[in-house]
């Protein structure tokens, strides 16, 4: 959470059947809009949690569509490598950085971006 501006928050379902995150916005959006009051209109993003740490990361990394993320380390440095198309990189990272801080700080993992065209310049040299 970045306190007064954003918060990310992982939900889950035991049953198939239930949206975790439809059933946590609520009918018309009932039962966020009082979070959010509460929070005095901070934002808050709901992400789908799972115990694949790259789909994990992945949804953290929501709104940015496309993500392929790889795991580098999850024993010692829990760090990720996520790759994004180029027209989604400002996506992935949000404006100040804040939306992977706070992906970062959900998953706990350290995660490093980097473009489609950015990992091909690298495979090349």
């Amino acid at each position: 959470r970045l306190t007064g501006v954003r918060s990310k928050v992982a939900v889950e379902s035991t049953n198939e059947k239930v949206d975790a995150i439809g059933t946590c916005i609520g009918e018309r959006g009932s039962r966020i809009a009082s979070i959010l009051k509460e929070l005095n209109g901070e934002k808050v993003d709901l992400v789908l949690y799972s115990e694949d740490p790259a789909e994990f990361i992945q949804n953290a990394l929501s709104p940015a569509k496309n993500v392929i993320v790889s795991i580098i380390d999850q024993e010692k440095t829990n760090e990720a490598l996520a790759i994004v198309p180029d027209d989604e990189l400002p996506m992935a990272y949000g404006k100040k950085g804040i939306n992977i801080r706070l992906a970062a700080r959900l998953t706990k993992f350290k995660i490093n971006v980097k473009t489609m065209t950015q990992v091909q310049e690298e495979g090349n040299q």
